[in-house]
């Protein structure tokens, strides 16, 4: 079952656009399968994106926590170009973290489970906030 609402979607492709703004990118939505998005320079790839966006503000937690899941999607389209986790919050703040940089506690968590949902309890990453860079 599938939760990202068109208004998530939104607001991940306005985290795309600050993203690629800063190197004059273009940016391409990846498919469903893959991760968010890939920044073009002339046509060809020079990053790609996994953009998370919370509904609080930056210094609410002191870590991020990511499934395991996406770290190793992440982790695999490094083969191919750097990738980057970047972290979107209420106060404006758009935080990054190349995912070969990545490190953190692993533990069993996420959210309440919801109704058709496999996967809200998972292996996640705990991201220390503080090993991220912000966005300028």
């Amino acid at each position: 079952m599938i939760f990202e609402t068109k208004q998530d979607l939104i607001n991940e492709e306005q985290v795309a656009l600050k993203f690629a703004d800063v190197g004059g990118f273009e940016y391409k939505k990846l498919t469903r399968d893959l991760l968010d998005y890939v920044l073009l320079k002339n046509g060809k790839g020079v990053c790609f994106l996994e953009i998370k966006c919370f509904k609080t503000n930056h210094d609410t937690y002191p870590r991020i926590l990511n499934s395991i899941y996406k770290w190793n999607k992440m982790m695999q389209f490094e083969r191919l170009l750097p990738t980057y986790f970047v972290c979107s919050y209420l106060d404006g703040k758009v935080l990054y973290i190349r995912a070969t940089d990545i490190k953190g506690d692993i533990r069993w968590a996420g959210r309440k489970p919801r109704k058709g949902s496999a996967n809200d309890m998972e292996a996640c990453i705990f991201i220390p906030i503080n090993n991220m860079k912000t966005l300028k």
